[in-house]
């Protein structure tokens, strides 16, 4: 699978049910799309705790969808803010 160029196109995957995951996995990719600003400035622990979940599972939920590690899933979500406020074209 390859992963996804913005946010858009990862809600997208999710909705079509094009990635199929465990619960675990699940309910970090439900927290990244409603929370997608705390997922640009946070970290695997962080973002771990917030989903009652270890660290090893966020960097899983990121290699599912097509990254090599939770930094360049990380920047997914940094490009999009980018975006929003105008500052990437």
């Amino acid at each position: 699978m390859s992963q996804p160029r913005d946010l858009a196109e990862l809600k997208g995957m999710i909705a079509k049910r094009q990635i199929q995951v465990p619960l675990k996995l699940q309910r970090v990719l439900e927290y990244v799309l409603e929370n997608p600003t705390d997922v640009a400035f946070s970290n695997t622990r962080n973002l771990a705790r917030n989903c009652d979940v270890s660290n090893s599972t966020v960097v899983r939920a990121a290699k599912a969808l097509g990254f090599d590690d939770f930094k360049g899933f990380r920047e997914l979500f940094r490009r999009e803010l980018r975006q929003r406020r105008g500052l990437l074209r």
